[in-house]
């Protein structure tokens, strides 16, 4: 690949990766849809894979276009067969835990935590439960309230300083 090869596909990741942002900025894909067709754009080698990041993105005006409606990679068009009577294979949530889709329809997460200490999630749910107690005793031991500094600094370590919820 010459330079020029690589300039253009540089150009081109750059038009798609601002391409995706918009879509995402517009609400009209989900985080974790966001981040899974930016990665495959940073990954592309050829302008194919790009395009294929930007492939089934909705339309400019509304989550809704012409007729069809987009579900993340399912397109439904009227009188089609709805998408959820296949399951969607496993996708990758933003923080590398796997998101499945149970039969109740229901999304479950699972994995590890982003924080300084990675634990599984239901490990450090339980830990994080506990602290306002422990941050309490702590508080009426000492008698101060810099106990309660506690509670944030736990849920920086167990979980991380991402940037909200979504």
């Amino acid at each position: 690949m010459g330079t020029e090869d690589t300039d253009a596909l540089e150009a081109s990741r750059a038009r798609v990766l601002a391409e995706l942002s918009e879509h995402w900025r517009a609400g009209r894909i989900e985080a974790g849809d966001h981040e899974r067709r930016t990665v495959a754009a940073r990954n592309a080698t050829t302008e194919a894979d790009l395009e294929q990041a930007l492939a089934g993105l909705p339309g400019e005006g509304s989550s809704t276009g012409g007729g069809m409606l987009v579900l993340g990679d399912a397109t439904v068009t009227p009188g089609q067969a709805s998408p959820s009577a296949t399951t969607p294979p496993a996708a990758t949530a933003p923080s590398g835990a796997v998101a499945a889709q149970s039969p109740g329809g229901q999304v479950e997460q699972s994995g590890r935590t982003e924080g300084l200490i990675r634990l599984e999630r239901r490990v450090a749910n339980g830990i994080m439960a506990l602290v306002p107690f422990l941050a309490l005793a702590l508080f009426i031991s000492t008698g101060s309230w810099l106990a309660f500094l506690l509670i944030p600094v736990a849920g920086i370590v167990l979980f991380g300083a991402g940037e909200g919820r979504s």
